[in-house]
């Protein structure tokens, strides 16, 4: 962007040169007589065109000149104002610089002074609490120590009477129980002797009634046990083949042993007053009569049983 002051130059050295022109004039007009002069010489007016010429490319380049000094001063002038404002503006920077630095340093001289008020703060709160935390333990220790004294004295106090009720009570419980053995101990005795009497009296019932059963069962077993007895020799006697030497009234006592089921597994013949073929018939007879009839009662069962073979005839 050119200056302001090239707009204007122009109209400007126009102007010069007309006050210069209008100068030349008036002097050469005050050098002219009062009277016309004769006629110059032709040389003469060519001298002042000429010397009008010279002046005005004199004119021209002083003018030129002086437009180019003040451009340059005027360029300079901007440039030393450039400068200055530059420089104003480095020195407002560098002011406000300073003065946010200062101000830093002053909100942090305050931050620090903050700081240290409130720890101070926190250090004399925190004395203040440990003080006041060292008193409360104090008081509740205190508090808790005659707490536990007082505890303590109760609870000699308690002991002591409830020792003495204890005592009280086991004599009471002694002497309860003293009269109470002797009610149970006479009771019992008088139970015991009840049923002493009483199971006496049952045993007597029952061996009666044992001994009625019993006898009844003999006379039942005895009965069934001839019939068992006269039921093996009568099968006995029908397996007997009769010896020709066989005399009426020979008999033996047979000496029997069966299994379960009546099956025979030993025979002996015994007191015989017979001779030894009519043992012998005897004994054979008793192997043909296996199995021997069974029992009318189970009870009668013997391994080993005994009767007489007596036939008849």
């Amino acid at each position: 962007m050119q200056p302001p002051y090239r707009d204007n130059a122009r109209p400007f050295l126009y102007a010069v040169l007309s006050h210069v022109a209008l100068a030349i004039i008036a002097v050469v007009s005050l050098s002219l007589p009062s009277r016309p002069p004769p006629a110059a010489p032709a040389d003469v007016i060519q001298a002042v065109v000429v010397d009008e010429a010279k002046l005005s490319t004199e004119v021209e380049k002083r003018v030129k000149a002086d437009e180019q000094k003040r451009e340059r001063d005027e360029a300079r002038r901007i440039e030393e104002e450039r400068k200055v404002q530059e420089a104003q503006q480095a020195h407002e920077s560098e002011e406000q610089r300073l003065a946010e630095t200062r101000q830093q340093q002053i909100e942090e001289q305050q931050k620090l002074k903050l700081a240290e008020q409130k720890r101070q703060e926190d250090i004399k709160q925190q004395a203040d609490l440990q003080k006041k935390r060292a008193a409360d333990d104090a008081a509740l220790k205190k508090k808790q120590a005659e707490a536990e004294t007082k505890r303590a004295a109760e609870e000699i106090a308690r002991k002591k009477n409830q020792a003495e009720i204890d005592k009280k009570r086991a004599a009471e419980d002694a002497e309860r129980k003293k009269k109470q053995a002797e009610i149970d101990k006479k009771r019992k005795a008088e139970e015991e002797k009840r049923r002493q009497e009483a199971e006496s009296a049952l045993q007597e019932q029952l061996t009666s009634e044992q001994q009625s059963l019993d006898a009844e069962r003999n006379r039942r077993l005895s009965s069934l046990r001839g019939q068992y007895e006269r039921a093996i020799a009568q099968k006995v006697e029908r397996n007997w083949p009769r010896p020709a030497t066989a005399q009426s009234g020979w008999s033996c006592q047979v000496r029997v042993t069966q299994i379960p089921g009546g099956e025979v597994v030993g025979v002996e013949a015994i007191n015989c007053n017979g001779d030894a073929v009519f043992k012998r018939s005897v004994e054979s007879a008793v192997h043909r009569a296996s199995p021997l009839p069974p029992p009318p009662d189970p009870a009668l069962f013997d391994r080993e049983i005994l009767f007489t073979f007596k036939p008849e005839g």
